[in-house]
């Protein structure tokens, strides 16, 4: 009794101290989502890493990229934020196309911002409409498998932006983030409402936080999920 209550104490602050998401989507289910979708017929329902998942294809330009569109999710992205992305690209994925995972903004430069995959190198940025900031891994030192899954990890705490693959920071950048300034909903797999850069991969599971994550928290994350 005396070793339970002991467990008890050690495990009610971390219980007390977990952070739930404001925003989540296991994509399971196509079905249920076919109504969100933009160009239906290149979003594929996929086997997963837990599950299901979603498959975003079509072509690179020409309003014939599929994607999933969010209209109703509030979150502040100038504010404290973290986003978690089940992932895997495809192996016919071309190198040299900008890929996709989701974006919220007005135009390429911004304002809002633009998480993509592009020259094997992962993409976080943000900017005016002229000019951009982004968070950007080497694709030397951080090498991303095609055809595996991954965990991506995207926080910013109010100054800088970091990027984290599978539990490891792969970048980090200060920069400040601008809210776009038309654009109110979110798209993901694909660029603005399925206007170019399909993903050419998966996404198994999407998740938001209004809380920035430290490196500490990440890394259990990809541990609870992975098991490694």
């Amino acid at each position: 009794m005396l070793k339970m209550l002991m467990l008890a104490g050690l495990l009610l602050p971390l219980l007390a101290t977990a952070v739930e998401p404001v925003a989540a989507w296991n994509l399971d289910n196509r079905a249920e989502l076919v109504k969100m979708f933009r160009n239906p017929d290149a979003v594929i329902a996929v086997p997963g890493l837990q599950g299901q998942a979603l498959s975003f294809q079509g072509k690179y330009k020409g309003n014939k990229a599929g994607c999933l569109v969010i209209r109703d999710l509030k979150l502040d992205f100038t504010k404290p934020f973290t986003a978690e992305v089940i992932f895997k690209i495809d192996r016919k994925a071309v190198r040299t196309h900008f890929k996709e995972f989701f974006n919220m903004c007005d135009s390429e430069r911004g304002p809002g911002i633009r998480l993509g995959y592009y020259y094997g190198a992962l993409r976080f940025r943000s900017g005016d409409g002229k000019k951009f900031t982004e968070a950007v891994s080497s694709n030397t030192k951080v090498a991303i498998s095609h055809e595996e899954w991954h965990l991506m990890t995207v926080t910013y705490d109010g100054k800088a932006s970091c990027i984290y693959l599978d539990g490891v920071l792969a970048a980090r950048k200060e920069m400040t983030i601008t809210a776009p300034k038309k654009t109110r909903y979110l798209t993901v797999g694909s660029y603005r409402n399925g206007y170019s850069y399909p993903l050419c991969g998966a996404i198994d599971d999407l998740k938001f936080y209004n809380v920035c994550k430290d490196a500490s928290q990440v890394a259990e994350k990809y541990i609870e999920i992975f098991g490694e």
